[in-house]
């Protein structure tokens, strides 16, 4: 088995914090990798979608089906959680750091990531995920959304296919290019120079789906044959190691 394993995440995952620590946990790297978190968790949310925002405040705003009371608390509640969710990879990640002393390394290029910190990108995944909860209207549907984007992932890099936008819906965009180029670049970097390391590089998942013509981190590296651990493979472990 190869020492190199690619843990996707997704960024809004409810249950994704626990879900990182048995990941690392189980696979117990010698480095961890690890995509700029910053640039999608730092940016104020000040200008929230005005109909979701209108909604949840209870304020008017979209009503797409008839909603009830409840309805309006329970998007109210999951909005926040998923919110809050942004941080965990970078939470979950200081803490093991702190905890092992092991090397935790952002191999982002600053000078791409500096373009993810404006408003205008932020507020389209902010757009996407209110618009994710609206639709789902309660917490264990949206997780149902975000476990199946796992399951394409999986799928994606197992079959050697790509993800189709239709596939992928309103809850996430598959987009890469220099960016990815330049983690890949990086990534190939950290292995050659740390033979025998077990590394471990914690990004979001759709960076390892598999796409013959899109530079993804996964279709640059398959000569390296990586794992890929997707997080909710977590929910099967055990207390288990890797090998």
């Amino acid at each position: 088995m190869t020492n190199l394993w690619f843990v996707g995440t997704f960024h809004q995952d409810l249950r994704g914090g626990g879900r990182l620590e048995r990941a690392l946990n189980y696979i117990k790297p010698d480095i961890v990798l690890t995509e700029d978190f910053g640039a999608a968790v730092n940016t104020p949310t000040k200008e929230i979608n005005y109909q979701t925002r209108g909604l949840i405040e209870g304020t008017g705003g979209y009503v797409g089906n008839v909603l009830t009371r409840k309805d309006v608390a329970e998007m109210a509640r999951l909005f926040r959680n998923a919110q809050k969710s942004f941080r965990f990879e970078a939470r979950v990640l200081e803490k093991y750091q702190t905890e092992t002393g092991l090397p935790v390394v952002n191999i982002d290029d600053e000078t791409i990531t500096k373009g993810i910190r404006n408003n205008a990108t932020y507020e389209g995944s902010v757009t996407r995920l209110t618009n994710a909860i609206l639709e789902t209207k309660t917490r264990d549907r949206f997780q149902e959304e975000v476990d199946k984007v796992y399951g394409l992932i999986k799928k994606s890099t197992s079959e050697r296919s790509p993800i189709s936008r239709e596939e992928l819906g309103d809850t996430q965009e598959c987009g890469f290019g220099p960016r990815d180029i330049a983690m890949a670049a990086k990534l190939k970097s950290f292995v050659e120079k740390n033979p025998g390391k077990r590394i471990a590089f914690v990004a979001g998942g759709l960076h390892f789906s598999f796409d013959p013509d899109a530079p993804s981190v996964y279709a640059q590296t398959t000569d390296l044959c990586p794992n890929v651990f997707v997080l909710s493979d977590a929910d099967s472990l055990n207390g288990s190691e890797a090998i």
